[in-house]
């Protein structure tokens, strides 16, 4: 499913048979899924002005819990998580923080990409050391090893399974600790990594330093640790090219 089959409901208040009728153009856009299941799935929107972020919100989360749809199971927005469930994440940037003693570690925002959460981008907390013990098992190694783990902003552009524990959720948000790279995962991550060590692929801009001390974003080049690239005004200071877009989505 793509929001350009929902292009022409943007801007509008779905009411009556123009709900009914945007159930169906979700449900022709997604084939098997039970129209039940669909309308129970997006009662949200039903007197609601449709924006392109709440569209787009929409198709990804339908389309994220598609097995879900075809079984005849609504996938309304999330609220709360009743039990544990896996769920694939997407590391999208990271932070310097540290613990309420000083312990050095990363907040890192992440994107759910599929399960009852989707999309929601939520933020957590990890120590250095469970930064590092999550890379390797994302695709690193230690430092002896072919790809060795160097530093936090590598866990960026990766992608796992996350389990999602009620016990772990706060302030309405999903929270996790345990993760399981699958081979479908560890495969997107090593294409990557395998970037970052120059193999089968050449730097474009000549640069010899490790990747996660570039200033490019891995939305400007595959190999980068953060989102966008940062540049120097003429003062010195250093700015984030976003393209006017905030987060990474």
């Amino acid at each position: 499913m793509t929001t350009d089959t929902l292009t022409e409901f943007y801007g509008f208040t779905p009411r009556g048979e123009h709900f009914e009728d945007l159930v169906d153009a979700i449900c022709a856009s997604l084939p098997g899924a039970q129209r039940h299941a669909v309308f129970d799935s997006i009662r949200n929107l039903a007197g609601n002005m449709l924006t392109e972020e709440l569209m787009d919100d929409t198709a990804w989360r339908l389309a994220g819990n598609l097995d879900r749809l075809k079984s005849g199971i609504a996938v309304p927005p999330w609220t709360v998580q009743t039990e544990k469930e896996w769920m694939p994440v997407h590391f999208i940037q990271r932070e310097f923080g540290q613990t309420s003693t000083g312990a050095p570690g990363s907040f890192f925002d992440l994107r759910i990409l599929a399960g009852t959460a989707c999309p929601l981008t939520i933020k957590t907390f990890l120590t250095s050391g469970v930064c590092g013990l999550f890379a390797r098992t994302c695709g690193y190694t230690n430092r002896r090893g072919d790809r060795p783990y160097g530093h936090a902003s590598e866990l960026c552009n990766l992608r796992t399974l996350a389990l999602i524990d009620p016990e772990h959720c706060r302030q309405g948000k999903p929270g996790f600790w345990d993760i399981d790279c699958k081979p479908a995962y560890k495969k997107w991550n090593l294409s990557i990594i395998d970037k970052r060590f120059r193999r089968g692929f050449e730097c474009p801009h000549d640069f010899m330093h490790h990747c996660y001390q570039c200033p490019v974003g891995y939305l400007d080049c595959p190999a980068g640790t953060h989102p966008f690239t940062i540049y120097e005004d003429e003062d010195g200071e250093e700015t984030a090219d976003d393209g006017g877009e905030g987060a990474a989505s």
